[in-house]
This record gives C-alpha cells, sequence and structure tokens, in this order.
C-alpha cells in the first residue's frame, strides 16, 4: 500500500492516532535521534547518529489518549554501495539500492515491536551490477567537483571487479517501517518511517 507524503495522517478525534513513535536500542535506551513526538506527517525521516543502533532493539507506539485501536508494523532494509579509501569513503545513496522485502515485525501487547537484526549476508545483498556502471556512478556523483578529487575515486572504482570487491562495498544504508492502524474493516496505513544509518563506519 503506498502512501503520499502529502496524504494526511490518520486522524483521533482532533488530533493524531499517535502520541509517539519511539526507538529504543537493543539494551532498552531511547535513541532520540529517530524519535517522534505526535508525529503528523505520513512520511517521518531522521537519521541515526554515529554509534547509534536500533537492530535489534524496539519500536515502540504510544496511542494518544482515547485511541484503542490495535497496530501492525512491518520492516524494510536498504543496502547501497560505498567506496572505500581506507578511512575516507563515497557513499552512493542517491544509485542504485537492494530493497528487501517487507516483513512484519513480532510484538506481543501491538505496542512494542521487536527490530530484526539484518544478518551479514543481507547487508551485502545488492542488485547485479558491472565495473563499468560503477565507474560511471562515481563519475557522475562528483560531478563538478575539483579534477583531482574526481580523479582519485574514479581510479578507485576502477579497482572495483563488482560490488563487493576490492574499495568497493555494500553496507546497510536505511531500515523502514510501515506503521497501520487495526479496525474491524481491515488496516490502514498511519505512516512510513525511514530512518537512515551512516555507512562505512
Amino acid at each position: 500500500m503506498a502512501i503520499s507524503e502529502d496524504a494526511p495522517a490518520i486522524k483521533a478525534g482532533k488530533g493524531p492516532a499517535l502520541a509517539a513513535i519511539e526507538f529504543r536500542d537493543a539494551s532498552g535506551g531511547l535513541v532520540p535521534s529517530v524519535s517522534f513526538q505526535r508525529p503528523s506527517k505520513p512520511v517521518l525521516r531522521a537519521s541515526l547518529e554515529l554509534g547509534e543502533e536500533i537492530e535489534g532493539g524496539l519500536l515502540i507506539l504510544r496511542p494518544a489518549p482515547g485511541v484503542t485501536a490495535g497496530f501492525e508494523v512491518e520492516g524494510s532494509f536498504e543496502t547501497s554501495l560505498t567506496v572505500a579509501d581506507e578511512g575516507p569513503h563515497l557513499d552512493l545513496i542517491d544509485w542504485k539500492h537492494y530493497n528487501s522485502d517487507w516483513v512484519s515485525l513480532t510484538s506481543t501487547d501491538g505496542r512494542r515491536f521487536r527490530i530484526a537484526t539484518i544478518s551479514e549476508a543481507d547487508r551485502r545483498r545488492f542488485p547485479a551490477t558491472s565495473p563499468a556502471e560503477i565507474v560511471a556512478a562515481v563519475s557522475k556523483r562528483l560531478a563538478g567537483q575539483e579534477a583531482v578529487t574526481r580523479e582519485r575515486w574514479v581510479a578507485l572504482a576502477r579497482q572495483c571487479e563488482g560490488p563487493n570487491h576490492g574499495p568497493c562495498g555494500i553496507a546497510l544504508s536505511a531500515l523502514r517501517f510501515r506503521v497501520y492502524a487495526k479496525s474491524p474493516d481491515g488496516r490502514r496505513l498511519l505512516h512510513v518511517v525511514e530512518v537512515a544509518i551512516p555507512m562505512g563506519c
């Protein structure tokens, strides 16, 4: 089910259905950089800070006062290609991606949902890509940059025989969640939450 960024979120009385969407790390600590108070937009975006993680943690839905609906949450992950030069790296986050299927998150109470930990094998998933495509993508990504910078990264890209070879690698770049409200007539999509993940660190 698609959701438009301009569509209104479901309402409960005069306010949103949810008072908050919170993320907790695996040890139970709140991750404030990607938590939302009184979310009103249908598409919510935030980025994890360096050192923060939500894999293996919880997504917690706090209903607004008077809301008794049950909830469901589905999760998906995205990978992107990065080119590394020892410490520095060039992330192609606006190029090709692998996007996993949507999977239901488990919950015992319809409020607290367990976030899966992505396996190492899944973190390396990526569409079939030729060396020439990688070089072209790096060159396009650096269009307008100084020639010395562009040539440095293009030279590194030419060493890649594929997405997971040489200076090139695949890494997790985003986690996404679809939040639904349940009703006797089915379910309605409330929010899509996109959490960007720092790559190469």
